[in-house]
């Protein structure tokens, strides 16, 4: 759509804005749920002449009873969370008002009851699916204060429900209360409001409300109409003034247009910053549109500001957070042309690793943080603030990094507005960078982590497209917008190379054909997340506009910049031409594998920056890249899109485990067998504190060990440096450290295992005749040394390490840990013996062992013809490779059907199903000889 025809949509917008105005409540554009509507109709008006209770709000109670669904439920439909909050709170109300005889809104008691009992019966039917553990960033607002308190109050009305999890949550709340002095609120706090004011209802029975009241502003407690009566139901003495505040609050929402009461009101300046800014993002000159309208809303904003000391909130005298500050910087230069000193927005949210919104938060706020750093860069001192632009993008980053797949913010329910919010954030300071208008930040930042994050996330927004051009699956217009927008202001990046750009602007056109042919169908998306889930629709209108416009102000980068991120074209052609002809990636679209060769050249960076491994030192950097480009494009095939504290840990693994039995084949081979020995005891001494055959004083520390420690064999002290740079690259990996302490000593168990299987295979006799004297079968090798001495039992161990936190648990009983074990191992000799498939030539003629050497084999036929691809003995070693890939996926499908419930496991099976891809690359590889050239 062109701009003439999206700027009397805009201005239309605006100018709604500006003429809902009320001088003294605002204005407010939120659709919510009935959470809110519920807790008014419980407001008795409190009056001496009647013993019977006069409700303040009748309309609320009518318009819950009128709005119960068919299922008996209420709330957001796409929201199991939101609907069974929204039904136990309704509940709540229903139970209150049969409670009162001779209540006058209780016209058919019979109904009620019946309506009582649908909603009981929706929430024993769907409490069982609510798995309270997975929610731990994406909880209502204030959930763990006022949860416990509705389900208190449901027993006291004879409603008692089993809800998985509800002891954690009871847990989270004392937890939460034991930091929070009450007699905080007792007491005037000033410009900053104590943020327990928004859910009061968590703290009924903990407070004497009379004594709130000074909290008030124009009526509301913290613009929260729920918190506001739960105020007037608990205070002694009616307040009219939040009487007022609530009637207004109905007025507009059930009376005017229908409407839930919404569950935050108002929020005018946050109608009018985010609307505003979607305008610029999209590439809108607001010159363009009616100057007097964008006047009059910038200096509302900028009021505001002055009004609070430089820092706001999401309405006027409401408790600042620095999302809204930001936001309100940027409206001021974008409407009226003026700088506003940034110094308030540093001196009240910077914290020692973020921008913080508010004191006391349980997680940061992705927005928050992109928003500061976009205020910051804007700023003409962005100069001398760049250790706060550095921090920002730090944490943006470092969330990025540790998230699968798209980012969630806690303020919003659709990942594509966090990720938005983060990608833009991160271009404008390229952008900066090249104007000369910021300062660089560190260079594993600027020339890896902020490429990374944005190249990644234009890759996976271009994955989630839907055929009919839409993103999402509940707010789909709204999601639509958000991956528009942020693929128009990432297309011109230098590092999104052309075959790319292109793709990008085709689902650009595909997405704009969807929200223009849905354009004028009302917005009630649900998209934000506040006590319950609320959609805005000026800010849903102003994306769809914005996502629309087909111009977009062309940004040029400096040859500075865009030296900074350019990759080897001769090596990605190289990378890509591999790749491209593999039939694993046969239905994998060309430009996937191109992002993939461009997004590992940026893993390769990573890695030889941190240089963590002793083996890595005498390697180029072309197998790394191999490897990298592999990871990436599996995790795209398979579309798991792992987070990249897997892929780098995954990465190191397996660079790790390659170049190690490199060398042990190359410094290990024909050694005495005192020199093997020696090596043995001193890998024992490596694990000394898990292995009860070594004192623990004789325990040898990776970073200490000593050509000494090796009896002068340079080749021993080699390995034995190449083990422990290994041991310490798992141990002191940040997600092993957080991990639970019985999954970090099975990946330490594993790691001594493996370490001492390839000891032991180096140590075996290499010619069939010796066999005899070892007296080990076929089986007994591959399941016994064979199944330790490769990867796959360390990548099992590390993947559930890297997938875990301190209280998550996907293996919960003996039976899972036994399949998980059983899966790895078998996954193990699947690859130990393709490699030796593979290998049979390169084998003999490196004097190294292999499956075919056994004695086993040897029965069959003794003919060394036989040996070969078409032979019989490697299509008797092609049957048990069958054989163990079946008995992999068999056991993987049982071990899925045991854990694919609970919430952490699916991020490990992804990451294991991921790792199963890439041994079917490197499978592949082996047998066109690609990748694994004579060592």
């Amino acid at each position: 759509m062109d701009e003439n025809s999206v700027i009397p949509r805009a201005n239309s917008l605006l100018k709604e804005l500006l003429s809902s105005y009320d001088e003294k409540y605002h204005h407010g554009t939120i659709i919510s749920g009935i959470y809110d509507t519920a807790w008014i109709s419980m407001v008795p008006r409190k009056t001496e002449a009647s013993s019977v209770p006069e409700w303040a709000y009748p309309v609320c109670f009518e318009f819950l009873c009128q709005n119960q669904a068919e299922d008996g439920g209420w709330g957001n439909p796409v929201s199991l969370v939101d609907r069974i909050t929204c039904t136990l709170v309704s509940l709540l109300a229903i139970k209150k008002h049969l409670r009162v005889s001779g209540n006058p809104l209780v016209k058919d008691r019979l109904s009620l009851q019946h309506q009582a009992a649908r909603a009981i019966d929706f929430i024993h039917l769907n409490i069982e699916r609510w798995d309270l553990d997975s929610l731990d960033t994406r909880l209502p607002i204030g959930f763990e204060l006022w949860f416990p308190v509705v389900v208190e109050k449901l027993e006291e009305e004879g409603v008692v429900f089993q809800i998985p999890g509800k002891d954690r949550i009871v847990e989270l709340r004392r937890k939460k209360l034991s930091r929070f002095p009450l007699d905080v609120l007792y007491k005037p706090t000033g410009l900053v409001q104590p943020t327990p004011l928004f859910t009061l209802e968590g703290f009924i029975g903990l407070l004497d409300f009379s004594k709130l009241s000074h909290h008030l502003r124009f009526g509301s407690m913290f613009s929260s109409p729920s918190s506001t009566a739960v105020y007037l139901m608990e205070c002694t003495v009616w307040d009219v003034e939040a009487d007022a505040y609530l009637q207004h609050v109905v007025d507009v929402s059930i009376l005017k247009h229908g409407y839930c009461v919404p569950q935050m009101f108002p929020t005018f300046t946050f109608d009018i910053d985010w609307v505003l800014n979607l305008f610029v993002d999209g590439g809108l000159d607001l010159k363009k549109l009616d100057a007097d309208t964008v006047n009059k809303l910038g200096n509302m904003m900028l009021q505001c500001l002055e009004d609070q000391g430089g820092i706001m909130g999401s309405n006027r005298n409401i408790c600042p957070d620095p999302d809204s500050t930001a936001m309100a910087y940027k409206t001021i230069y974008y409407t009226l042309g003026l700088h506003y000193p940034i110094q308030p927005i540093i001196d009240a949210f910077e914290g020692d690793e973020n921008y913080f919104t508010y004191c006391g938060e349980r997680d940061p706020s992705i927005s928050s943080n992109a928003h500061a750093l976009q205020a910051l860069i804007l700023s003409p001192e962005s100069r001398k603030h760049t250790s706060s632009i550095e921090k920002c993008i730090k944490y943006l980053c470092g969330t990025w990094y540790n998230t699968h797949d798209l980012v969630e913010d806690k303020w919003s329910n659709s990942e594509y507005y966090a990720t938005l919010a983060i990608t833009q954030a991160l271009s404008d300071y390229v952008f900066a960078l090249s104007d000369e208008r910021v300062e660089a930040v560190s260079e594993k930042l600027l020339k890896v982590h902020i490429p990374m994050t944005i190249f990644q996330a234009v890759v996976r927004i271009l994955l989630r497209q839907n055929g009919d051009g839409s993103w999402g699956s509940t707010s789909i217009r709204v999601d639509t917008s958000h991956a528009v927008i942020l693929l128009k202001s990432t297309r011109s990046l230098p590092f999104i190379p052309e075959a790319l750009s292109l793709v990008v602007g085709q689902a650009i056109q595909k997405g704009q054909a969807f929200i223009s042919a849905n354009l004028d169908a009302p917005f009630n998306d649900y998209s934000w997340n506040g006590k319950c889930a609320y959609g805005l629709s000026s800010i849903s209108r102003a994306a769809a506009l914005s996502a629309l416009l087909d111009s977009q102000p062309t940004r040029v980068y400096s040859p500075t910049v865009q030296a900074l991120y350019q990759v080897d074209s001769n090596l990605i052609t190289k990378q890509n031409k591999l790749l491209g002809c593999m039939k694993y990636f046969t239905e994998l679209p060309a430009w996937i594998i191109e992002a993939s060769c461009v997004e590992a050249a940026f893993f390769v960076r990573e890695l030889v920056d941190n240089n963590r491994l002793e083996t890595r030192k005498n390697y180029d950097k072309g197998f790394t890249l191999k490897l990298a480009v592999i990871c990436t494009a599996v995790n795209y095939a398979t579309k798991a899109c792992l987070g990249n504290h897997i892929l780098l840990g995954m990465l190191e693994c397996m660079e790790f485990a390659y170049h190690l039995d490199t060398l042990i084949d190359l410094e290990l081979k024909d050694r005495s067998v005192e020199t093997m020995q020696l090596i043995e005891k001193l890998v024992r001494r490596m694990f000394a504190d898990i292995d009860p055959s070594v004192p623990l004083q004789d325990k040898l520390e990776g970073d200490a060990i000593t050509l000494r420690d090796c009896q002068d064999h340079e080749e021993v002290y080699r390995v034995l440096k190449a083990m422990a740079s290994g041991k310490k690259l798992f141990m002191e990996n940040p997600r092993v450290l957080t991990a639970s302490p019985y999954e970090q000593h099975n990946l330490l168990m594993e790691l001594r295992l493996s370490l001492l299987a390839q000891v032991s295979k180096a140590s075996i006799a290499t010619t069939p005749d010796d066999f005899h004297e070892t007296g080990l079968s076929f089986y007994q090798y591959i399941q016994g040394i064979a199944a330790y001495d490769g990867l796959s039992g360390i990548a099992m161990k590390f993947i559930i390490c890297l997938n875990q936190g301190p209280s998550d648990v996907v293996c919960a009983t003996p039976v899972e840990r036994y399949l998980l074990e059983e899966y790895s191992r078998h996954v193990a000799v699947w690859g130990r013996m393709w490699n030796d498939y593979a290998d049979v030539e390169r084998d003999r003629a490196d004097s190294n062992l292999n499956s075919l050497d056994f004695p086993d084999f040897q029965t069959c036929t003794k003919d060394p013809r036989e040996d070969s691809p078409g032979g019989v003995k490697r299509r008797y070693l092609a049957v048990l490779i069958q054989h163990e890939e079946d008995l992999a996926n068999e056991t993987l499908t049982r071990f899925t059907s045991l854990v694919e419930s609970r919430a952490n496991a699916g991020n490990l099976l992804t990451g294991l199903r991921w790792y199963l891809g890439i041994l079917h690359v490197l499978r592949e590889l082996y047998n066109t000889r690609a990748i694994y050239a004579a060592r």
